[in-house]
């Protein structure tokens, strides 16, 4: 009989494991492969052992996604379950059954789940279980809440506006909003400006994305204009969040330069995450990596992941790691 747990219990063992097994279910699709993968770099990045096991292949529309796959490197001490809602779900084979019978830890949106685990989180109101890792992995500690930190994340967003809108550098601008509750706003010719606002919840962007053009019927928290009578606005200071410059930079060379920044921090946040190295190393060892590295300009995907490879490299050559 499984033991149905909190939030806060499953961070809590997680923080409290190595050498973690991740299991996902066969026929794998993109919940359980991407919550296998975001929880295994998480993981990673806290300086822990972790792999992804599925017993089936992992399809190629998935081969982006950084999955460390299971090699039977390390004996598995803790093995989690991801979106996988009952024990007959794993499959038969890559020995996969041999630990399918020992999951300390389940994490599932599925209202169904068989409770074979011996301890299990399960919210059927999710509308996947890669929406829970969403609060789950920034309670952890893990890279995201460092990349807010360092407004890293900020700058891959600018970079992402681009691409995704075409929009050019200079008519993309960030500014600080303590309040998070106004996420992005547009500006039309006129001067008449769109803003979309909610709640801080990533699980309502992630919900969209998974059922889009339709939206989820979620239950919990709704915005509420008279709890928020204030929303205010500041310049970032561009002296004290230098990755936002950097990244601006990186989208004006084009070529592998985004693709470097990214590797370097990658590398420089585990670092720091596992006390290997100081806060301020992180943007230190991306400044590095960019000065360093070979840069692409009309690059292929073959030079995106020497790119990449290069990077890290560099990055851990800095740190001294």
């Amino acid at each position: 009989m499984t033991q149905n747990v909190d939030r806060e219990t499953v961070v809590s063992r997680l923080l409290a494991a190595d050498d973690i097994l991740i299991l996902c279910h066969k026929n794998p699709d993109g919940d359980t492969i991407g919550s296998g993968t975001a929880l295994c770099l998480a993981l990673q990045q806290l300086g822990k052992n972790a792999a992804v096991l599925c017993s089936d292949p992992i399809p190629a529309m998935y081969d982006y996604m950084p999955i460390t796959v299971f090699d039977g490197s390390f004996r598995p001490a803790f093995v989690v379950a991801v979106d996988v809602a009952g024990i007959q779900l794993f499959g038969e084979r890559n020995n996969i059954q041999e630990y399918a019978e020992h999951v300390n830890l389940c994490i599932d949106h599925h209202g169904s789940n068989s409770g074979y685990a011996y301890e299990t989180l399960v919210d059927a109101g999710a509308a996947a279980s890669a929406e829970l890792l969403t609060t789950l992995i920034p309670e952890m500690g893990a890279k995201i809440t460092i990349d807010s930190s360092t407004l890293v994340n900020k700058g891959f967003e600018v970079i992402e506006a681009h691409w995704l809108f075409g929009t050019p550098a200079e008519k993309i601008s960030v500014v600080l909003h303590p309040q998070s509750i106004i996420h992005s706003m547009v500006e039309f010719e006129d001067g008449a400006i769109k803003a979309q606002l909610g709640t801080p919840d990533m699980r309502m962007p992630i919900s969209l994305a998974l059922m889009y053009p339709r939206r989820a019927n979620r239950p919990g928290e709704r915005f509420d204009f008279l709890k928020h009578p204030q929303l205010t606005f500041a310049e970032v200071d561009r002296v004290k969040y230098p990755s936002l410059d950097i990244a601006y930079d990186c989208l004006r060379r084009r070529g592998t330069a985004a693709c470097t920044m990214n590797g370097a921090n990658e590398v420089a946040v585990a670092a720091f995450l596992a006390k290997r190295c100081g806060y301020l190393d992180i943007v230190r060892t991306i400044e590095h990596a960019l000065e360093e590295a070979t840069f692409v300009a009309r690059p292929t995907l073959d030079d995106y992941a020497a790119s990449d490879a290069e990077a890290r490299r560099i990055a851990r050559e800095f740190l001294k790691i």
